[in-house]
C-alpha cells in the first residue's frame, strides 16, 4: 500500500478546522495564513453549496519567481467538512497575489508537492483504477509541473482520468466589501432624528452560503452616536449588494446572530415588558429566522412588540437596495 499526502489534511480535520496557526508567519510577498485561507473559503464544490476547502497543514511551498524579484507559493486545499481526507486542489500565488489553481477538478489525493526551479511548482498524484479504494491506488503515481505567472497558472499536462475524482469546483462571489457595508450602513437615520444614524458593529460580521456561488453577510449596526448601545438593526447583504434590513424598526438589543442553514440567519433578541431596564429585559428572548434573497429579506415572524424600541430606520437617500 502507498501512503498519499494526507497527514496534514487529517489531522486539521481531526482539529475541527484550520485555525491558520500551523502555517509560519508569511515573508514578504509569500501569501499569509489569513489570506490562503479567503482565497480556498472562496471556492465550494460544485453543486455542493456547504463543501468548501481549507489549507492542508504544513503544505506551503515556495520558490522565487523567474525574475528573482518575488516569490512565488502553492498550498494544497482539501475539502471541507470531510470524513476522509480526500478530494484536493493546489493553490497558487504570484507575489503574494492568488492566481489560479492546479485544475477545475479535484484530483483524489496529492502524494508530493515540491518547488522545481523559479516560478514552478511539480504536484505527484496519486492514480487509480475504477477498482482501487482510495487508500490503496495501484497506478503509478502521476507528475505534472505548473509554471506560474501574475497571469495565471499553466500546467505541463491536463489531470488525467486515473487521478481526478470527478468533481468540479466553482468560485463563490465574494462577500460583501467593507466600502459597500459602511456605504450601505450610512444611507440610514434614525426616523425623525436628522443628526443620529448607524455605526457598524464589525464584531458581528457574519458569512454564510448563500443560492448558488453567492455568500450571504449580516452585520449589526447600533444607533449613533449612542451612550448606552442600545437600538439596533441587522443589514443583509447578498454577494457584495445590499439587499435590505431585520426590520425597519430598530431592535432595543440583538443577543445573537448566528447562522441557520444555506441562506439562513437566525437572530434572537431582548425581550422586555414596558417596566423593564434596558440592561435588565425579563421576558424570554425572541428568535426569529431570516431567508436572504436577492430580491429582499423574508422574515419568519416581525417584531414583537417587547423587542422593538419604537423607533424607525429609514433611508436618507438612493433606492430601497
Amino acid at each position: 500500500m502507498r501512503r498519499v499526502w494526507l497527514a496534514g489534511l487529517a489531522g486539521m480535520v481531526l482539529a475541527g478546522g484550520w485555525s491558520g496557526t500551523a502555517l509560519a508567519a508569511s515573508p514578504v510577498n509569500v501569501p499569509s495564513a489569513a489570506q490562503i485561507a479567503k482565497v480556498m473559503h472562496s471556492y465550494r464544490e460544485r453543486g455542493v453549496p456547504g463543501e468548501t476547502y481549507t489549507p492542508s497543514l504544513n503544505s506551503l511551498t515556495t520558490t522565487p519567481t523567474p525574475s528573482g524579484h518575488g516569490m512565488d507559493a502553492a498550498v494544497i486545499g482539501g475539502r471541507f467538512p470531510t470524513a476522509d481526507g480526500y478530494g484536493q486542489l493546489v493553490f497558487f500565488f504570484d507575489d503574494g497575489r492568488f492566481v489560479g489553481l492546479n485544475s477545475p477538478d479535484e484530483a483524489v489525493a496529492v502524494e508530493k508537492l515540491s518547488a522545481a526551479g523559479p516560478g514552478a511548482f511539480r504536484v505527484t498524484y496519486a492514480s487509480y483504477t475504477p477498482h482501487d479504494a482510495l487508500d490503496d491506488p495501484t497506478l503509478s503515481p502521476v507528475t505534472i509541473t505548473y509554471h506560474v505567472q501574475a497571469t495565471g497558472v499553466a500546467a505541463s499536462k491536463p489531470l488525467g482520468p486515473t487521478v481526478h475524482d470527478h468533481l468540479g469546483v466553482a468560485q463563490r462571489e465574494v462577500a460583501a466589501s467593507r466600502h459597500t457595508i459602511q456605504q450601505a450602513v450610512a444611507r440610514f437615520r434614525e426616523a425623525g432624528v436628522a443628526h443620529e444614524t448607524y455605526h457598524p458593529l464589525w464584531n458581528t460580521l457574519l458569512t454564510l452560503p448563500g443560492s448558488g456561488n453567492q455568500v450571504i453577510t449580516a452585520l449589526t449596526a447600533v444607533r449613533w452616536p449612542t451612550a448606552d448601545g442600545y437600538g439596533q438593526v441587522v443589514f443583509f447583504f447578498d454577494g457584495n449588494r445590499f439587499v435590505g434590513l431585520n426590520s425597519p424598526f430598530e431592535a432595543s438589543a440583538i443577543l445573537r446572530v448566528a447562522r441557520a442553514g444555506e441562506s439562513r440567519v437566525r437572530i434572537t433578541y431582548a425581550n422586555y415588558t414596558p417596566d423593564d431596564a434596558l440592561d435588565d429585559p425579563t421576558l424570554k428572548p425572541v428568535t426569529i429566522t431570516y431567508t436572504v434573497r436577492a430580491t429582499g429579506v423574508i422574515s419568519s415572524a416581525p417584531l414583537p412588540a417587547g423587542v422593538k424600541n419604537g423607533l424607525r430606520a429609514v433611508l436618507t437617500s438612493g433606492p430601497d437596495r
